[in-house]
């Protein structure tokens, strides 16, 4: 009897562990890429290379659209991914910044001018005088351009005060409650419209992994008004091979994350100038 009871104990102990195993680990595998400590260390490297790396090691999707410059940095960082990319960020010549936007990032060079004071004092205007205003402070200075879509001129806005420009503008678009966001181009300045992503819908069964990633990126490229604009993709030939199963309709980011998932493979992917590079992470 002693034994019977003896017997039962132990596999409910069992068992109770196994569960908080499991809860651990599902715990672990839900935690935020961003919350995780990377650990890298550049030697003599290019910080375009260092800032690929940083975000290949967190599985974190980019894009580094016209931002590639020599400069070669040496770093040893062992930190929570945010602060390993302000760390590389704040060595950059000239500075970059980033955006994020639908769980990418998109860095930039943050332009000189950006960072240069404007005042405003109007009440109750149409935004597009607003950001018009802005706008000629800064181009009477630089000799840059801008650009602004007619659709700005319902929203009214109040401002006044004196901020450099591109938290000037951020100001103006968050009062007109409308999904935009600033940017600069080659010295042109525009205010964009933040387009939601588009789903994609595939249904494989037992197919080839590249042959789904390139289905995937011939349909994101197929949808003119997509948030991501793919115009070519390049992907890791080490993805042959691979059998996948898996039902999408998603956006490319979500799609992405269902794929890594069904195949449990560290798959990463970024952009540069419309081109979206899909590789496994390094080790």
């Amino acid at each position: 009897m002693l034994y019977r009871r003896l017997l039962i104990l132990f596999c409910t102990l069992l068992a109770f562990c196994s569960a908080s195993n499991a809860h651990s680990r599902t715990l672990f595998q839900r935690r935020d890429p961003k919350e995780r400590v990377i650990r890298i260390s550049l030697q003599n490297v290019d910080i375009y290379d260092g800032i690929k790396l940083l975000f290949e090691k967190a599985q974190i999707p980019y894009s580094l659209e016209s931002v590639r410059h020599e400069q070669i940095i040496s770093a040893n960082l062992q930190k929570p991914f945010a602060e390993a990319l302000d760390a590389l960020l704040k060595m950059s010549e000239p500075p970059l910044t980033y955006q994020l936007e639908n769980g990418i990032y998109y860095l930039s060079r943050l332009e000189p001018s950006a960072s240069l004071p404007v005042h405003l004092d109007v009440d109750n205007v149409e935004a597009y005088f607003a950001l018009s205003e802005v706008f000629k402070q800064i181009c009477k200075q630089t000799q840059e351009n801008y650009v602004l879509d007619k659709a700005f001129h319902k929203p009214k806005v109040t401002a006044h005060f004196t901020k450099p420009l591109r938290e000037a503008v951020e100001t103006i678009i968050k009062s007109m409650r409308m999904r935009l966001r600033y940017v600069e181009v080659d010295g042109v300045h525009c205010v964009i419209p933040i387009e939601p992503p588009k789903k994609i819908r595939l249904r494989v069964e037992r197919e080839d992994l590249y042959e789904v990633l390139n289905r995937l990126c011939q349909e994101a490229e197929s949808v003119p008004t997509a948030y991501i604009i793919i115009f070519e993709h390049r992907i890791d030939p080490a993805l042959h091979g691979v059998k996948i199963s898996v039902r999408i309709h998603d956006s490319f980011v979500v799609a992405m994350k269902k794929i890594a998932h069904a195949v449990k493979l560290p798959i990463v992917y970024h952009f540069e100038n419309g081109v979206c590079f899909i590789n496994l992470a390094p080790k």
